[in-house]
């Protein structure tokens, strides 16, 4: 059972105006380009905590590694369980001093933060996303206290990427998930086809934000689902990214796992003049 006090969101409103994501950053000149160390070959998610630090998760092993923003360097590490547990990790998110990783399979693995090479308990909840999801992507929206899990896979005549609404108070129901139509990414220069493999909440617009490795693309949603902006990205900078989040500076991390070469972190800082920045 989960259960976490709610936290003040300093988001903006949808209603207010912003300028879309490409324009807000450039993915064609990469900011900056950091290799990561082999424990994370198979980097999966990236989260921030309340303090500015930087943790990462490889997929196979929930071992969750501190990572140096600016240089990639990995720092301390803790993992969850005298026996380290096993799965297929595919999302970290940090609520206070509370570590979540979800599965492919919607199995929610909760600990606390560890010292260097602790082994912390933790507990297990099975979120029933169903098989046919392969849940991708872990991020905690504050305004809603619910971590957000996007489906990988859904079955093309549904027509939508699902993104599952998940409270962590034990007394709220679970809401809807959110819909985002396939049928409206051409707009926006992208295939119908889109698997999310990623998924962070701009503190500052309110928007989400979904990557998909496959695709090698990113897209910007609004909470309800409206594709607001959408943008290719390069195979050569990103060939198969799977953890995105922001810092608290607004920079944009992407993660690649290893493709061909060192698995990578890539910051990506607002371009100036746009909003907001």
């Amino acid at each position: 059972m989960l259960l976490l006090s709610s936290t003040v969101f300093t988001g903006v409103a949808e209603a207010q105006q912003h300028d879309p994501l490409p324009e807000r950053y450039d993915f064609v000149t990469r900011s900056s380009r950091s290799d990561l160390p082999e424990p994370l070959d198979e980097v999966s998610g990236l989260a921030f905590t309340p303090d500015g630090r930087l943790f990462a998760h490889a997929d196979e092993r929930a071992w969750v590694h501190e990572i140096d923003a600016e240089t990639g360097q990995v720092g301390k590490r803790f993992m969850f369980g005298e026996r380290t547990a096993r799965d297929d990790f595919e999302g970290l998110a940090i609520v206070g001093e509370r570590f979540f990783l979800v599965s492919s399979r919607g199995l929610l693995y909760e600990a606390r933060e560890g010292q260097d090479r602790e082994e912390v308990p933790y507990r297990v909840t099975d979120l029933e996303l169903g098989g046919g999801c392969n849940a991708e992507g872990l991020e905690y929206h504050p305004g809603w206290n619910e971590l957000l899990i996007p489906c990988k896979d859904t079955p093309r005549d549904i027509g939508a990427i699902v993104i599952h609404r998940i409270p962590v108070s034990p007394d709220v129901a679970r809401p809807a998930p959110i819909l985002v139509q396939r049928s409206t990414l051409a707009a926006h220069g992208l295939d119908y086809d889109f698997h999310a493999s990623g998924i962070a909440l701009d503190p500052t617009t309110g928007t989400l934000i979904l990557v998909a490795a496959r695709e090698e693309a990113i897209i910007e949603i609004s909470d309800e689902g409206r594709v607001i902006a959408g943008a290719q990205l390069s195979r050569r900078r990103h060939p198969q990214v799977e953890g995105v989040a922001f810092g608290p500076d607004g920079t944009l991390f992407l993660a690649d796992e290893r493709n061909g070469r060192a698995a990578r972190l890539t910051a990506y800082r607002r371009v100036e003049g746009r909003w907001p920045g």
